[in-house]
């Protein structure tokens, strides 16, 4: 929530030392998948010289090009969706650990 928009390849840079790439798109796959995070696919910006025409291109790429630049925007309500999420992950840790004592 702090950076909204952020690039995913500067998200995975300014993590690498301690947390690897890969698992870095792992986190963010799950956190799409609960509602936490939204994947943005935005079209390479046009080669501009001194002569080109301006372009006011916003449009948003609904899936991956080879050429896209994928970010990742945060919602208002994703700590409530993560917080919902960890009390359910909670719920069933204590579920399974009753079951298992029994």
């Amino acid at each position: 929530m702090v950076r909204p928009g952020q690039v995913v390849s500067a998200l995975c840079r300014q993590l690498n030392p301690h947390v690897l790439p890969a698992l870095v798109m792992d986190a963010l796959q799950i956190l799409e998948e609960i509602g936490c995070v939204q994947s943005v696919f935005l079209p390479p910006a046009p080669r501009t010289d001194l002569f080109s025409r301006t372009s006011r291109t916003g449009n948003v790429a609904p899936e991956c090009k080879v050429d896209s630049v994928w970010a990742v925007d945060v919602p208002v309500d994703s700590p409530l969706r993560f917080a919902s999420f960890m009390e359910a992950v909670q719920g069933y840790c204590q579920q399974s650990d009753a079951g298992a004592s029994q």
